[in-house]
């Protein structure tokens, strides 16, 4: 009906902090969700309960961010801060399984053994579910939007060099595509098509091979 439920608050830290923030994620009675603290949370989703929180922010002091959304699989939460890297915590505490050092990691994609996340500093990474690096790809700069991954493709798009498709198997580069200006909004892909807003406002609609 409209009325006020529940709201959870923490603190804007003092120090410099990226622009931006992630989506909250809904995982059965659960809400997970990132603050530019470096922590991410995770809440009831009846009441706003605190189940558990878990810092991201690897002893870093500034740009501690978590502003990718958080992807949850299995009993495993991929969650990522700006300075603090990649990391793996469970579901259930939020106790921590592994981290990956890297600067400016985007959202992740997770398939049944592997994970893949762009940084925007150190490009494409892809690493398996234990957290140890399988390849990485140089892009060029840019702020990145989460990968997406049909079949063995895996699509990246970056607000300065636009869309990027990288076999997900090799990291080998198969197409670039940049209008001009770079894509700064995810792609949309669809049976056969991807769709693509680029940043000077043309919609683009690609058939796929």
């Amino acid at each position: 009906d409209g009325s006020w439920r529940w709201s959870y608050d923490r603190e804007t830290p003092q120090s410099f902090t990226v622009a931006g923030h992630g989506a909250p994620v809904i995982h059965g009675q659960r809400i997970l969700v990132g603050f530019s603290d470096g922590t991410l949370v995770c809440l009831g989703a009846r009441g706003g309960e605190t189940q558990w929180t878990r810092s991201l922010t690897g002893g870093e002091k500034e740009y501690v961010d978590v502003d990718a959304t958080p992807v949850v699989s299995g009993n495993v939460v991929y969650a990522s801060s700006f300075s603090g890297g990649m990391y793996a915590v469970t579901l259930d505490g939020g106790a921590l399984r592994w981290r990956y050092p890297v600067q400016g990691a985007s959202s992740a994609a997770v398939t049944a053994d592997r994970l893949y996340f762009v940084s925007s500093k150190k490009g494409i990474h892809s690493l398996d579910l234990e957290g140890r690096l399988l390849w990485r790809q140089h892009l060029s700069s840019g702020t990145p939007q989460a990968p997406m991954v049909k079949g063995r493709a895996l699509f990246v798009t970056l607000s300065v060099g636009g869309l990027f498709v990288v076999d997900r198997l090799s990291g080998r580069l198969i197409q670039r595509f940049n209008p001009g200006g770079g894509i700064s909004s995810a792609p949309l892909l669809t049976r056969d098509s991807l769709y693509l807003l680029g940043n000077q406002g043309q919609l683009f609609a690609l058939t796929l091979r």
